[in-house]
């Protein structure tokens, strides 16, 4: 309602009021902010009808006085109010509303994911439902984590936790500096494997996977975990295989890469953009003798055209999951992809060209096959040590 304003050597104070502007000149900038507070204070009792209004020609002097040196009224000092914080579930749910509108779907989706990890740790830990922020533990989460996953994803995990406490303005707990485990040997035994991911099985626990998946799941399953054991394809190509993609022998299989949506860089940005028909890439693969005889089967009970196993991922995974509970496979990680990392690392082991390895796993770039999936036996090991 009232402003200072600094006129060369003098401070102004003006304001407005039923449309006739008043102004006092100070010299002294305590003087003018006294006497803004004093004229604020004195519109506001008028307008509440705390007190009447005086003429217009005595209005300036009823506001504020050059004699006058003390305000008319000074207000209490506000005092500060404890505000018990909410509690941290709470917290992260209202963080994740404000988000959803202000970042891309795919962090949004990270975001809730890491959201629902760090409410899944509370539960399980029995933690009271008024935990706030900076109770939360989160070496403990840390922890539990990194038994089955990378430590970049726990990081990326602690890191959605501290700008969550960054953006709601609440008090994070000590969040645990993630090192990598370079001291960890890697374990690609599946009897001291921490992480399936790692695990690739030798001949006999692959036959004896797959009579697990007869003896425990569905016909469509078992004869889809047999598929991938046999041709490592990626569980998503598998879900778009169909009964038209094999040859008449059934001596081959041609699969569709069919990526719907191309990153591509432009001027230093990533821009999304839709491939058309023409673009889409396809590879022809041979399939073995020994599957030849379940796939005519599969084939001969469907239609043309129809999907041969089935177009959900969640079906292969959740069934996948629960047929190894309680079996020597039951390790953190270890699911469709053990089966690709398994033939890749066999391939390579008997010989196999990095090239056609690299053709049958549907890699654009062989080096991407030699960095991810050519792990080492043993039993390898042994005999490239004992050739010295």
């Amino acid at each position: 309602m009232a402003a200072i304003n600094k006129n060369r050597n003098s401070w102004q104070v003006q304001t407005m009021f039923n449309r006739i502007r008043y102004t006092w000149t100070f010299k002294d900038l305590g003087l003018a902010q006294l006497a803004k507070e004093t004229v604020e204070l004195r519109i506001k009792q008028i307008k509440k009808g705390l007190i009447s209004a005086p003429p217009a020609e005595e209005m300036r002097a009823f506001l504020f006085s050059e004699t006058q040196t003390q305000p008319v009224y000074s207000p209490p000092k506000p005092t500060t109010v404890a505000c018990k914080e909410p509690p941290l579930v709470e917290v992260l749910d209202e963080w994740i509303e404000l988000r959803k509108d202000q970042v891309s779907a795919s962090t949004h989706y990270t975001n809730s994911r890491h959201v629902e990890l760090i409410e899944s740790f509370l539960k399980k830990c029995r933690a009271k439902k008024s935990t706030i922020a900076s109770e939360f533990d989160a070496y403990a989460y840390a922890e539990w984590r990194r038994k089955s996953v990378a430590d970049a994803t726990v990081k990326k995990e602690l890191m959605t936790y501290s700008t969550m406490c960054k953006d709601m303005e609440v008090e994070s707990c000590e969040v645990p500096f993630i090192q990598k485990r370079a001291t960890e040997p890697l374990s690609y035994s599946l009897e001291t494997a921490t992480d399936g991911r790692k695990v690739i099985l030798t001949d006999g626990e692959t036959r004896e996977l797959l009579q697990i998946m007869r003896d425990r799941t569905s016909e469509m399953i078992a004869d889809a975990v047999e598929f991938v054991a046999y041709i490592p394809i990626r569980r998503g190509e598998l879900t778009r295989i169909t009964s038209d993609l094999f040859s008449g022998d059934l001596s081959h299989v041609t699969l569709p890469n069919p990526k719907g949506n191309a990153i591509r860089r432009r001027s230093g940005k990533r821009s999304l953009t839709r491939r058309s028909d023409a673009s889409v890439s396809y590879r022809r693969l041979p399939v073995p003798a020994q599957i030849q005889g379940m796939l005519r089967r599969r084939i001969e009970s469907r239609d043309i055209g129809d999907h041969l196993f089935t177009d959900k991922k969640n079906t292969l995974s959740s069934a996948f999951q629960k047929a190894k509970r309680n079996t020597k496979f039951d390790k953190p990680g270890l699911a469709w992809h053990c089966l690709r990392h398994t033939a890749a690392s066999r391939m390579l082991g008997a010989g196999v060209n990095i090239a056609v390895i690299a053709k049958i796993l549907g890699h654009s770039d062989p080096m991407t096959t030699l960095r991810m999936y050519s792990h080492a036996y043993d039993s390898d090991v042994a005999d490239a040590m004992n050739l010295l």
